[in-house]
């Protein structure tokens, strides 16, 4: 029976003011949100007012960005970004917890901007991006109708299938990831991520990995560390279409060595072009920051919603660009961060479920999961039903 929506939303605010963000009245509360999330920004806003926190909330409409940045001609300063930058920057110095909602309801306006002035913004708004990582912040993305035409579910389908994503018995998965990282992944010098198409190698010796569940996300489901910079080698492919910094691509291939892409393919020249866009905006935004497991077992298939794509059961994705820079996570120790620096974090996912081709994970040469199902039984609860 099909979750009601209403309710369904009510409860993710919940968690994320009580579980996510352990919000208290002596916090300052900024809700950022996208136009199509309001009725979610608004359950948020209001539960925490309810409890006497201070709340602000900032919609981020990518279409009036689109029309400010197209109106500053070929060649603009770098001073001429603080108009649209100025108050994110201040709200981001106010707050100390981040309650983001994201909703992509139609085509990025962003493609009609100019690539170097796309990368520039990007910058001007790194700063926002530092401060948040020193604080507190939870993420959500909302389905939205054009993202179910893309993946061709319908919307309603689509609804409860992330509904029932955010509502997992988060115990029990973090006890299991805990598994996966104390007795496997961390002791671990060598990983190896075989796919239809794809095969990749890297050293993740020293590295700590993060026990994921809806600390950052939601929905959540994850364990992330960074491979050690320089090491990854190989070839990466996706054989289905995938959402790269707000345009969808169809069968990209990346060709990686010394931990750098050195080869693109992409359907269409449109789309290259794009692509390489993205890898040229920074000197680290062509190196790998992350690798990370997702592990939520009611999402099992492509979808062109990052968020949801990087958590589903029987996938690994990797992220081209910045390194997340914690050293704790959800109150334990984590070594996450090999270096890479970018204005870029895109997350890239391969799923290795049988009906996309299968796949193998092999840690220092023992394999640990084969066609998207972990091997060890005490992992059950993330392997995909």
């Amino acid at each position: 029976m099909p979750i009601e929506i209403a309710e369904g939303l009510a409860k993710i605010a919940g968690v994320m003011i009580d579980r996510s963000l352990r919000v208290t009245s002596q916090d300052r509360l900024l809700v950022v949100y996208h136009p199509g999330a309001k009725q979610l920004a608004d359950l948020v806003s209001n539960l925490a007012e309810s409890r006497g926190i201070q709340t602000r909330m900032q919609c981020e409409d990518s279409q009036k960005d689109a029309e400010f940045l197209t109106g500053l001609g070929e060649h603009p300063s770098d001073d001429a970004f603080e108009e649209i930058t100025s108050t994110r920057i201040e709200n981001a110095k106010w707050a100390d917890k981040f309650a983001m909602i994201r909703c992509i309801d139609g085509p990025s306006p962003m493609v009609n901007v100019a690539a170097e002035i796309r990368a520039s913004f990007g910058r001007a708004l790194s700063s926002v991006t530092a401060i948040r990582g020193q604080k507190e912040w939870v993420l959500t993305s909302l389905p939205t109708e054009m993202e179910a035409r893309l993946d061709g579910i319908p919307y309603k389908r689509y609804m409860d299938l992330y509904l029932r994503a955010c509502d997992r018995p988060w115990e029990k998965i973090e006890e299991a990831q805990d598994i996966l990282i104390n007795e496997t992944l961390n002791p671990a010098k060598s990983l190896e991520l075989a796919a239809q198409g794809t095969f990749l190698t890297m050293s993740i010796e020293d590295q700590r990995f993060a026990n994921s569940t809806i600390t950052r996300n939601i929905p959540g489901s994850e364990v992330f560390a960074g491979p050690t910079r320089g090491t990854l080698e190989g070839t990466l492919v996706i054989p289905y279409p995938l959402m790269f910094k707000d345009r969808v691509i169809p069968n990209l291939t990346l060709k990686f060595r010394q931990g750098k892409v050195i080869d693109i393919s992409a359907e269409g020249k449109e789309n290259l072009r794009w692509v390489r866009q993205a890898l040229d905006t920074d000197e680290g935004a062509s190196e790998v920051g992350e690798v990370a497991f997702g592990t939520n077992s009611k999402l099992n298939g492509p979808l062109v919603n990052t968020l949801f794509v990087e958590k589903v059961g029987g996938s690994f994705h990797l992220a081209l660009g910045r390194a997340y820079e914690y050293t704790s996570y959800a109150g334990r120790q984590v070594k996450v961060d090999n270096g890479v620096r970018s204005a870029n974090h895109i997350d890239i996912t391969c799923l290795m479920l049988p009906k996309y081709g299968g796949g193998l994970v092999s840690v220092d040469g023992k394999a640990i999961s084969e066609d998207g199902r972990f091997l060890d039984q005490r992992l059950a609860i993330l392997n995909p039903r």
